[in-house]
C-alpha cells in the first residue's frame, strides 16, 4: 500500500504542471487511430478499392460509398470529439465505424483486434462519461443562479401572458429556452449516468491488457512474466476502482513502452509487408492510452472502491 501511495503522489506531482492540458491531449490521442485510418484509406485508395471489390465482392459504387462514408464519419466525429461538441453523436459515429470495419474486413476473426476494439470502445465511453459529467455540472450551476439571471421577461405583454394579480409580464426561465445538448438530454431522460458509463468504460478499457498478456511473445522470460503480472494486477484494480489513478499511471507506462517496442512501424521499410499492420496497431494503442489519460483526469467515479472508502 505504501508503494501505491508513493506512486500516486509521484503521479500527482508529475501531472500537476500539465494537468490543464491533459484533457485535450487525451482526446487527441483517443481519436488518433481514426485520423490515421482516414489517411490510410485516402492515400491507399486503389488498394482499398481493389480489396473491397476483388476480395469482398462488392460492386464498385458500393465499395466507394463505403470508404467515403467511413472517412467522412471518422474525420467529422473525431473533430467533434476533440472540440467536445455533440460528443454522444460523435461517439456513436466512431463506434459504428469500428463495427462496420470489423464486419467489412472480417477483423472479427482476429482476437487481438477484438480486444483492441473493445479497449477503444472503453476509451470512447470515458469521453462520454466526461461529457455527461460536464453536462450535469453545467445544469447544476445554472440551477444555482439567482432568478434574475435565469429568467428573462417576455418581449410583449399579451393578455395571456399577464399575471392577473401582479399585472406584469410573466417570466420564462432562460434554462427552458436554451437548446439542451445531447449529453443533457441523455441525463434528463435517465438513459445514462456518468458513474455507470465510467464503470463500463473501465471494464472495456483494460481488455487491451488481456491482449498484452496473451500476445506477449516474451512472456516466458522473467521480465515478460513480471510485465504480465503488473498488467493483470493493474487491470483488476482499474475494474474494481481501487487506487485507479496510480494503477492507470503504471498501465500507461507499460503500454507506452510495449507499444513502441512491439509496433515500431517507422523502423521498417515503406514496402515492408508488416509496416501497415504495425502502424495500425500502434495508433490503436495510442487511442487506448488516451482513454487511460481521461481516466486519470476523471477519477474512478461513484461506482468504485475508492469512492466507497470515502463513506467510511
Amino acid at each position: 500500500m505504501d508503494i501505491l501511495r508513493r506512486v500516486e503522489r509521484s503521479a500527482e506531482a508529475a501531472v500537476q504542471p500539465v494537468r490543464p492540458y491533459v484533457p485535450a491531449l487525451s482526446r487527441f490521442l483517443l481519436v488518433a487511430t481514426f485520423f490515421e485510418d482516414s489517411w490510410r484509406i485516402c492515400s491507399g485508395w486503389d488498394v482499398q478499392m481493389n480489396f473491397m471489390v476483388d476480395e469482398r465482392g462488392l460492386p464498385i459504387a458500393v465499395a466507394a460509398s463505403f470508404l467515403v462514408l467511413n472517412v467522412v464519419i471518422m474525420l467529422t466525429c473525431s473533430t467533434l470529439a476533440i472540440l467536445r461538441k455533440h460528443v454522444p453523436i460523435a461517439i456513436t459515429g466512431l463506434v459504428s465505424v469500428l463495427a462496420a470495419q470489423c464486419l467489412a474486413y472480417r477483423l472479427y476473426e482476429k482476437s487481438s483486434y477484438l480486444l483492441r476494439a473493445a479497449s477503444i470502445a472503453g476509451a470512447l465511453l470515458m469521453l462520454l462519461a466526461d461529457s455527461l459529467a460536464s453536462a450535469r455540472s453545467h445544469r447544476a450551476v445554472l440551477s444555482l443562479l439567482p432568478p434574475l439571471l435565469t429568467s428573462t421577461p417576455l418581449p410583449a405583454a399579451s393578455p395571456a401572458a399577464i399575471d392577473p394579480f401582479l399585472r406584469r409580464p410573466t417570466a420564462k426561465p432562460l434554462l427552458a429556452r436554451l437548446p439542451r445538448s445531447a449529453g443533457s438530454l441523455w441525463l434528463s431522460v435517465g438513459l445514462a449516468s456518468p458513474a455507470h458509463v465510467l464503470l463500463a468504460g473501465r471494464v472495456l478499457l483494460v481488455t487491451l491488457c488481456a491482449g498484452f498478456i496473451i500476445g506477449n511473445e516474451g512472456a516466458a522470460s522473467p521480465l515478460g512474466l513480471l510485465a504480465a503480472a503488473v498488467a493483470l494486477a493493474g487491470a483488476a484494480m482499474v475494474v474494481v476502482g481501487f487506487r485507479v489513478r496510480s494503477s492507470a499511471v503504471v498501465l500507461v507506462a507499460l503500454l507506452a513502452v510495449s507499444n513502441v517496442a512491439a509496433n515500431g512501424w517507422w523502423t521498417l521499410h515503406h514496402e515492408h509487408p508488416e509496416r501497415d499492420f504495425q502502424k495500425f496497431d500502434f495508433f490503436q494503442t495510442l487511442s487506448v492510452l488516451g482513454g487511460f489519460l481521461l481516466l486519470l483526469n476523471l477519477g474512478p467515479g461513484g461506482l468504485s472502491v475508492d469512492e466507497k472508502k470515502k463513506s467510511f
